[in-house]
C-alpha cells in the first residue's frame, strides 16, 4: 500500500523525494501514474521495479512486446534536461546508450538497455587509471562527431550567468563565508575568459561523472555508454571535470595537485584534450560548484556547514595547483 504522499501504482524511490518539497516537483509526482500509463500503452511494455538511483527522472526495466529488454525514463521538466533526447540521437549509440523512442510532451525516453550496465563509480575491482582511461573514451566518442548548429545551449552562455552568479552569491554571503576571495576572482575569470578561446566546439554531456557511465558486454567486450546528459554547446575540456574528482580519492594522495595534474594528462590524452584546459575549466567549475551550494544553505544551518564548504574550497585551491602543474609539464 503507498503511504499518502506516494503516487498510487507508481512506487517513487527515495531518490526523488526531494521533489516533494518543490510545487512544481509535487504536481509531476502526483502526475507520474499517468505519464508511466502513458508510456507502458504506447510502447506496449512490462515494466519492472524502478531503479532506486537518479534524482531527475522515474526509470525502471522494461520488456517490448517482441521481448527485447528496454529501459524507461520518464524525466522531471527542467531546462538542463531539454536536450537530452535530442543529444542521444545525435550520438546515435556511439558513447552513449541507444534513444530508441521519445515523446516530447511526456518527456518520456524509451532507451536500450545496457548489461550488466555496472557503473563506472561502481567498477572498483578496476585501477582507477584504468577506470579514467575508460571514461576519456567515452567523452572522446561524444565529441568525435560534428556538433548541431543549433538546438543546445551555448557553453558561453551558461558560465557567462555562472560568473554573474557566483560573484552575487559571493557579496551576499561573504559576512559568513569568504575564505579566499582571490580564489573566487580567479574561477569567475576563468568562468568569462575561458569560452573566448578559439577552440573546437562539440556537443558536450555536460555531466560526465562516472555514475553517468554504464557498462555494456553485450558485444562479447567491455564498452561503456553516457546516459542522462545535460547537452550543451562548447569546448571538449568543460566535461572532464567531475570523472577526474569522482574516480577514486585524488584529495587524498600525498601530492593532490600532481595527481590531479597527472589524471588530466591521462584523460587528456586519451581523449584528444589540452590537460591545461582540462585543469583550468575544474577549477572554475569547483568555485562555481561551491557558491551553488552556500547559496542554498538555510541560515540557521551555516555554521554546520562551514567545516564541510572549507574543506571544498580547500580542494578548489587544489585545483589551482593542478592547473599550474598541468601547464608546467
Amino acid at each position: 500500500m503507498p503511504d499518502a504522499g506516494e503516487p498510487a501504482g507508481v512506487v517513487v524511490p527515495p531518490a526523488l523525494d526531494h521533489l516533494r518539497d518543490k510545487p512544481d516537483g509535487a504536481a509531476w509526482l502526483a502526475d507520474l501514474p499517468r505519464l508511466v500509463e502513458s508510456a507502458r500503452r504506447r510502447w506496449s511494455l512490462r515494466l519492472g521495479d524502478p531503479f532506486r538511483s537518479g534524482q531527475a527522472g522515474w526509470t525502471a526495466p522494461a520488456r517490448t512486446a517482441d521481448g527485447d529488454d528496454v529501459v524507461l525514463k520518464i524525466v522531471f521538466p527542467h531546462d538542463e534536461a531539454q536536450g537530452e533526447a535530442a543529444a542521444l540521437h545525435h550520438w546515435a549509440s556511439r558513447g552513449a546508450v541507444r534513444l530508441l523512442a521519445s515523446d516530447a510532451t511526456d518527456w518520456a525516453l524509451l532507451l536500450d538497455r545496457v548489461h550488466p550496465g555496472t557503473t563506472l563509480a561502481d567498477d572498483v575491482r578496476t585501477s582507477d587509471a584504468t577506470r579514467l582511461h575508460a571514461g576519456a573514451v567515452v567523452i572522446r566518442d561524444l565529441h568525435a562527431q560534428a556538433a548541431p548548429p543549433s538546438g543546445y545551449p551555448a557553453l558561453a552562455d551558461v558560465t557567462a550567468t555562472w560568473a554573474d552568479q557566483v560573484e552575487d552569491r559571493h557579496a551576499r554571503h561573504a559576512h559568513w563565508f569568504d575564505p579566499d576571495p582571490m580564489l573566487v576572482r580567479e574561477g569567475v575569470r576563468l568562468l568569462r575568459d575561458l569560452v573566448t578561446d578559439d577552440v573546437r566546439q562539440v556537443l558536450l554531456h555536460g555531466d560526465a561523472n562516472p555514475g553517468n557511465m554504464l557498462l555494456d558486454t553485450a558485444a562479447g567486450g567491455r564498452e561503456w555508454r553516457a546516459i542522462d546528459p545535460k547537452p550543451m554547446i562548447g569546448d571538449p575540456a568543460y566535461d572532464p571535470w567531475p570523472l577526474l574528482e569522482q574516480i577514486g580519492k585524488p584529495f587524498a594522495a600525498g601530492d593532490p595537485a600532481g595527481e590531479l595534474a597527472q589524471r588530466a594528462r591521462l584523460v587528456g590524452g586519451a581523449a584528444g584534450i589540452p590537460a591545461g584546459r582540462i585543469t583550468a575549466w575544474s577549477l572554475a567549475r569547483s568555485i562555481e560548484s561551491v557558491w551553488w551550494q552556500v547559496d542554498r544553505v538555510p541560515a540557521a544551518e551555516r555554521a554546520a556547514r562551514v567545516p564541510d564548504l572549507q574543506r571544498q574550497v580547500a580542494e578548489a585551491r587544489v585545483w589551482a595547483g593542478a592547473s599550474r602543474a598541468a601547464e608546467a609539464h
